[in-house]
């Protein structure tokens, strides 16, 4: 019967409250969509720490891109086709809040990975699926500088699904990579 150990259960129990949050969000979310406040995004330079769920905040890495939105977009392109890291979707977040009548800086989600190393883990762990495949923002900030933001999938399946370290050895180089992309000249 699942969960067969306390590190498991414990792991199904922070899976759960993760997805009761995202639930409750979503909720609010919706309840919002008529009213101004909805359309009212926070500061993009407000410290992030402040206002980014608890249950990602050590898994949440961001940094300064050394490039242009365009440049930086590039770079992360050519760093993951290096590798044989698919893109599965670049969804352009801005444009979508245009056709919503919304406007927001320049900002893009990618969902990218490799089969090879994320099918493993899932047949593993099977609730471990709502992470993958990994995820980026790259996004404009009011004073003009390009941000990276990755939530360091490797470090969440270790912490919250008991994931070991032999089937996250490929998702935990990912950091790395996606640094060196978008800070190196």
């Amino acid at each position: 019967m699942w969960p067969r150990n306390e590190r498991q259960r414990l792991a199904a129990a922070r899976v759960g409250g993760r997805i009761a949050a995202l639930l409750g969000g979503l909720a609010l979310m919706l309840a919002g969509l008529g009213g101004a406040a909805a359309a009212t995004p926070a500061p993009l330079d407000t410290p992030m720490e402040a206002s980014m769920n608890q249950a990602h905040s050590d898994a949440l890495l961001y940094w300064q891109s050394s490039h242009d939105f365009a440049g930086t977009l590039a770079h992360l392109r050519g760093a993951l086709a290096d590798k044989g890291i698919r893109i599965f979707a670049e969804i352009d977040q801005a444009a979508a809040a245009a056709d919503s009548g919304l406007t927001m800086p320049a900002t893009v989600l990618i969902l990218f990975g490799n089969p090879k190393a994320g099918t493993p883990v899932m047949l593993q762990h099977p609730l471990a699926s709502v992470e993958l495949p990994l995820r980026l923002v790259v996004r404009q900030a009011g004073d003009g500088s390009v941000r990276v933001d990755y939530l360091d999938t490797a470090r969440l399946l270790e912490r919250d699904y008991g994931v070991d370290d032999a089937l996250l050895a490929p998702l935990a180089r990912v950091p790395a990579l996606l640094k060196a992309a978008t800070t190196a000249n």
